[in-house]
């Protein structure tokens, strides 16, 4: 699999183009996905510079990303550059979002509240507090949010709750927080979440004073990239904050 570092890649399928690859595109994961003879032929259009990423090093990193990869494989199926995809359907929309749920049930490992042991403490908030956890059998490490069912309730937040934990069930891209599992108690919600240890962007740019501008421009790219993803699913995200 290669990743487009600099530089212009077309991709030809029977000497029409198919789709163009731009810096931070990928190519080539079909043969990694199914061993199948490639399907299209990758042709520079400009003076590139290409990252390759072999068989073990994909199965290691991006096994979670299976089925964004096999998504874009099948673009090379699709018309010449320049034709537009119709609109999906609700009935393609549904199918798509009920494929997730499948994927993921299938890719996640099976994780008891019992088994997890508690390294410390993340945060905490006016609705509960997030700690860092170790699966004793793994060794894995998360985030669990612990959520008080009296404040959900008091503040009248049971659909917006429940709404969080349907949208993050379909969730599997590199720029979203993954949900794992979910448990409950007497008098608490849990999300076993993916772990993210490096803190608030808030924070890190607030040390730096500023960013430069290739920072900015991966930063507001991760974000634009999250939200395409999430429409692609049929779900708006309505809590941006932007200054």
């Amino acid at each position: 699999m290669y990743i487009v570092y600099q530089g212009e890649v077309r991709i030809l399928k029977d000497e029409a183009e198919v789709m163009r690859c731009k810096v931070g595109d990928y190519f080539g994961e079909r043969a990694l996905l199914t061993s199948d003879p490639r399907a299209a032929s990758a042709v520079t259009a400009t003076n590139v510079q290409l990252l390759k990423l072999d068989r073990n090093a994909f199965a290691l990193l991006l096994g979670p990303l299976e089925d964004i990869m096999k998504a874009n494989a099948e673009k090379y199926e699709s018309a010449p550059s320049g034709s537009r995809s119709p609109e999906a359907s609700p009935d393609e929309v549904r199918a798509k979002q009920a494929s997730a749920l499948q994927a993921r049930a299938r890719a996640l490992p099976r994780i008891e509240f019992g088994n997890l042991r508690v390294l410390g403490t993340l945060g905490k908030g006016s609705f509960g507090f997030v700690q860092l956890v170790q699966d004793k059998s793994s060794e894995a490490t998360y985030a669990l949010k612990a959520v008080s069912k009296a404040q959900i309730v008091a503040t009248g937040q049971q659909g917006h709750v429940m709404s969080e934990k349907r949208a993050m069930e379909l969730f599997s891209h590199p720029f979203l927080i993954r949900l794992f599992a979910t448990y409950k108690d007497k008098n608490r919600l849990y999300f076993l979440l993916e772990p993210s240890l490096g803190g608030e962007l808030f924070s890190v740019l607030r040390e730096r004073t500023l960013f430069d501008e290739e920072t900015a421009k991966f930063y507001a790219a991760s974000v634009l990239v999250a939200f395409e993803y999430m429409h692609s699913m049929n779900i708006i995200y309505r809590d941006l904050k932007v200054s």
